[in-house]
């Protein structure tokens, strides 16, 4: 089944630019002669069906870059753009957001995968089905975040860890995509209400501070519990 995956080159401390955009020796194991990017690249390119960049990721060449990877680029702007071809890659510009991008890029892969090539906002959309990161050891101490404030936590399924002398490759599966836990969350607060007619919110509110260990509506403290390391 076709993927949606991020692919991002991040810093052990989570940015994946510098504080003032610069790379940081982010991707220097792209470019390394030894190590694991020929493998992980003939991979890319085995499967990659279509693309989605950012505006600023795409850079500032009205025609486009060169690149290996010859599928469909849809670049999220805000500003409508004639799309281009350079190289055997076309870059189509898209206005309307990721949703609209990943609809497209879709459609352009057919039966291959979508690779995004952006950080935070496609991230929080919930629209992944895997991460694929590649650490660098280095600590950039500040930049352009991977994620920022996801806004609750997300679940991950180790799927491969690959080591090299430049960068540690990781692969995550999205255990349940964000809108898929929210509308889950919906539907069982909505069945608890139906079937407990008093259950209203405050009574709801109370039992999550329970839960959480603020106290249980009584005044009494709950009980402490040790948390997994």
């Amino acid at each position: 089944m076709p993927r949606v995956y991020l692919d991002l080159a991040v810093s052990l401390d989570g940015f994946i630019a510098g504080p003032n955009g610069e790379d940081g020796g982010l991707h220097d194991w792209y470019f390394a002669e030894t190590g694991a990017a020929k493998t992980i690249k003939a991979e890319l390119l085995g499967g990659m069906g279509a693309m989605i960049l950012g505006h600023t990721a795409f850079g500032t060449a009205p025609d486009g870059f060169d690149t290996a990877y010859r599928v469909p680029h849809f670049i999220l702007t805000h500003t409508p753009l004639p799309t281009v071809e350079r190289g055997g890659a076309t870059f189509i510009f898209v206005t309307g957001g990721i949703e609209s991008a990943l609809a497209q890029a879709r459609a352009a892969a057919g039966e291959r995968d979508v690779c995004v090539a952006d950080g935070a906002q496609t991230a929080q959309a919930g629209l992944l089905d895997e991460l694929q990161l590649h650490v660098a050891p280095v600590l950039l101490g500040g930049g352009l975040s991977l994620f920022g404030a996801l806004g609750q936590p997300v679940k991950l399924e180790r799927v491969r860890v690959v080591q090299s002398a430049h960068v540690t490759h990781l692969t995550y599966r999205v255990k349940e995509k964000w809108h898929e836990k929210a509308d889950r969350l919906r539907i069982s607060v909505s069945r608890r209400r139906d079937g407990h007619p008093f259950l209203d919110s405050a009574l709801l509110e109370r039992r999550d501070r329970r839960f959480q260990g603020h106290g249980d509506g009584s005044g009494r403290r709950a009980a402490s519990r040790p948390r997994d390391l």
